[in-house]
């Protein structure tokens, strides 16, 4: 798939992949589509021969094109360095409950897992103290 992100800020306009490009403004593909916009790098600063100065972005706009059609436009109240944003061409599917992610070692228990809310929950440690 081929896509396009124009960044609109101050009437100027920015092209992405081919240019032109604000400076340090990255913007990346991911998997499924998803476009990553990050700000600035960090690097090792003080032994650089060019040290880049933090700067934030005020607002702007994305106007975002996937094979040609229009997908979205996305505004942004405000962007700071060494932030970014991902934009998704279609929603985060959910394959798995907390329940099962804990069951699996993926992650550990925050609290309750599947206890419907204003039921009781169980007692999950020290003999009930």
């Amino acid at each position: 798939m081929t896509w396009t992100a124009t960044v609109t800020i101050n009437g100027a306009e920015y092209i992405y992949p081919d240019g032109p490009t604000l400076p340090e403004l990255f913007v990346t593909q991911g998997q499924n589509d998803a476009l990553t916009f990050h700000l600035g790098v960090l690097g090792n600063l003080p032994h650089d021969q060019d040290p880049k100065q933090p700067y934030n972005l005020g607002p702007y706009t994305v106007d975002i094109v996937l094979d040609g059609a229009p997908l979205e436009t996305v505004s942004i109240p405000n962007h700071w360095w060494n932030a970014r944003w991902t934009y998704y061409p279609t929603t985060v599917a959910i394959t798995r409950t907390p329940a099962q992610i804990v069951a699996a070692n993926r992650m550990f228990a925050f609290g309750d897992i599947d206890v419907p809310f204003g039921a009781q929950p169980a007692t999950l440690c020290c003999n009930g103290r």
